[in-house]
C-alpha cells in the first residue's frame, strides 16, 4: 500500500501562540468567532522543522495529510497560510478539516485517508485524539489507559508534541468540563492544580 503520514496542524505543524498572546492581553477566553478571525488572518507561523518534515515525507515516497479541527469556513485561509509557509502538497484533498456540523473526533477522516489506498504509518500531533478516536472526550484515567495499552506505538507510530496550553486533556479533568461556563472551567482547573505549598 501507499504510505501516508497524518499530521495535526495547530500547535503541531503551525504555531498559534500569537492568538494565545492576544487572548492574554485582552483577557479573552477562546471563542469560535475570534479563532476564525485569527485563522482568516493567515498569520500562523511554522513550527521549527515542520516544513522540512513535510518535504521529507513527500521526497521519500509518502503522502502527508493535514487533519485538523479547523472549520470548513477556514479552508481557503488555511491553504493560503500553509502554502505561503512552504508546506509540501497542500491541497483540498490533503487538508482534511472538521466537517460542518460534524464531530471533532478525527476517526472518520483517518478512514478517508485509508479508503484512498494509504497505509498510515505515522501520526504526529499534540493531542491523543490526533492518533485515535478511542480517547476522544474520555476522562484522563481512560486516556492514561489508552497510552499504557499503546505504549509501544509512541515514538514509532504516534509522535506526540506536548501542548500544555489546551487540548482534550482539559475535558478529562471532569465529566462536567465541556458543558461548563468559562468561570466554571477555571474553577475545575484551579481545583486540580498540583501545587507546591511553599514549605
Amino acid at each position: 500500500m501507499k504510505k501516508a503520514v497524518v499530521v495535526d496542524l495547530d500547535e503541531t505543524m503551525i504555531d498559534n501562540s500569537a492568538y494565545a498572546g492576544w487572548q492574554i492581553k485582552q483577557a479573552q477566553p477562546f471563542s469560535d468567532k475570534t479563532w476564525s478571525q485569527w485563522t482568516q488572518a493567515s498569520e500562523a507561523k511554522a513550527m521549527p522543522g515542520a516544513v522540512a518534515f513535510s518535504h521529507f515525507v513527500s521526497q521519500h515516497g509518502g503522502r502527508i495529510f493535514y487533519v485538523s479541527n479547523r472549520g470548513q469556513a477556514d479552508l481557503t485561509a488555511t491553504v493560503d497560510n500553509l502554502q505561503a509557509l512552504g508546506f509540501a502538497d497542500v491541497t483540498p484533498q490533503t487538508l482534511l478539516l472538521k466537517p460542518t456540523g460534524g464531530s471533532s473526533d478525527k476517526t472518520a477522516r483517518f478512514h478517508q485517508v485509508e479508503q484512498q489506498g494509504y497505509d498510515i504509518v505515522v501520526y504526529v500531533g499534540d493531542n491523543l485524539n490526533d492518533f485515535s478516536g478511542e480517547p476522544y472526550h474520555r476522562l484522563n484515567s481512560e486516556r492514561r489507559d489508552f497510552v499504557n495499552r499503546h505504549q509501544g506505538d509512541f515514538g514509532r507510530k504516534y509522535i506526540v508534541l506536548p501542548n500544555p496550553s489546551y487540548g482534550d486533556w482539559e475535558g478529562g479533568l471532569s465529566k462536567d468540563y465541556w458543558p461548563a461556563s468559562d468561570e466554571q472551567k477555571l474553577k475545575i482547573r484551579a481545583e486540580r492544580i498540583d501545587a507546591w505549598d511553599g514549605k
